[in-house]
């Protein structure tokens, strides 16, 4: 509620806005790692006790401070041993997280084709196993990858189709960063309309999302 107090404040001024929203993709990246963490400890083997979803959540949480960090070689060597164990695991939206975050790399690092190839292949695979959230992740990455190129309307076409197919069970809390990253878009594109009605739905989002989502 505050935040988007703050928002409506000063969207008459775009270029404060743009940085307010730069601010909040950190703020709530944040806060929903944190939010991952709470109810671990519900799967375990039977066979050894072995908590596989904390342990998944470790490792989760190991990559994504390389992300942060933008330790790019360190997450791309990595990557591979944590996306097998995940997917052995069937810990599937750590698994998209992880390779969301392993093409978004590749997209900051200007490394287009790899990031390309990688939404490709994850949209592939979420399709064949019919999970969408991994579907609405592959089209995030899209979006991204177009954003970073200043390609805003092809950007805006694949977060809308994020937003459409993002699974209502799934944790609300990063939808956050998709309404983050969708509103700089819509910024750059003076779409002002679409980025009020945005704003709208960020704030109802925010307002009901509690410390689990």
């Amino acid at each position: 509620m505050v935040f988007y107090t703050l928002i409506r404040t000063f969207a008459p001024n775009m270029n404060r806005l743009t940085a307010i929203l730069k601010l909040l993709i950190v703020v709530f990246t944040i806060s929903f790692t944190v939010a991952c963490q709470q109810g671990t400890g519900g799967k375990t083997a039977a066979n050894k006790n072995i908590d596989w979803h904390d342990s998944a959540y470790n490792l989760i949480a190991e990559t994504q401070e390389l992300f942060n960090n933008d330790q790019h070689d360190s997450l791309l060597a990595v990557a591979p041993k944590v996306l097998d164990f995940l997917r052995e695991h069937h810990e599937w939206e750590y698994y998209y997280m992880l390779w969301q975050n392993v093409a978004e790399d590749h997209a900051w690092y200007n490394e287009m084709a790899e990031a390309t190839s990688e939404a490709e292949a994850m949209q592939k695979d979420a399709i064949e196993r019919k999970d969408t959230f991994g579907l609405a992740s592959s089209y995030v990455t899209q979006a991204i990858a177009y954003q970073i190129q200043d390609n805003y309307i092809e950007a805006q076409k694949a977060f809308r189709k994020a937003i459409s197919l993002y699974p209502k069970d799934a944790k609300r809390g990063q939808l956050v960063s998709i309404y983050s990253y969708y509103a700089e878009s819509l910024e750059a594109t003076k779409d002002y309309v679409k980025l009020d009605s945005l704003l709208g739905t960020w704030r109802s989002l925010l307002d009901n999302l509690s410390p689990a989502t």
